[in-house]
């Protein structure tokens, strides 16, 4: 006879409100191209990564992979505006550094999120 046993998730990770649905349309009305990328026709994912506060407030962004022309500057202008709910454990609030990519993309289709792991353009 196996007591059953509570699952226990030791790790949090810090959410956006609305999850990614929101993180997206966030992305997509807060995205201004930058003119030097749109003059030398640049199109493609910048990958960021960023730390969050204990109140849910990126504090800091690295370019992991960039592509200039001002879409790094961008990138990191958007992650900064980013306000996470944060995962406690117990009653501490839990510091987690995250990593996203934003593509730029002149077709329209900019603000696609999500991890460092998946796919570009």
């Amino acid at each position: 006879m196996e007591k059953d046993k509570k699952k226990t998730r030791f790790v949090y990770q810090p959410e956006y409100p609305g999850g990614p649905r929101e993180f997206t349309k966030f992305l997509y009305s807060n995205l201004r191209y930058p003119k030097e990328a749109l003059a030398n026709r640049i199109e493609g994912v910048v990958y960021m990564e960023y730390d969050i506060d204990n109140k849910g407030i990126v504090v800091a962004t690295r370019v992991l992979k960039g592509l200039g022309y001002g879409c790094d500057e961008e990138a990191a202008r958007l992650i900064k505006m980013l306000r996470f709910t944060v995962a406690k454990v117990g009653r501490l609030p839990q510091l987690e550094a995250a990593a996203r990519q934003t593509q730029h993309s002149q077709s329209g289709n900019t603000g696609r999120e999500g991890t460092a792991r998946e796919g570009g353009c």
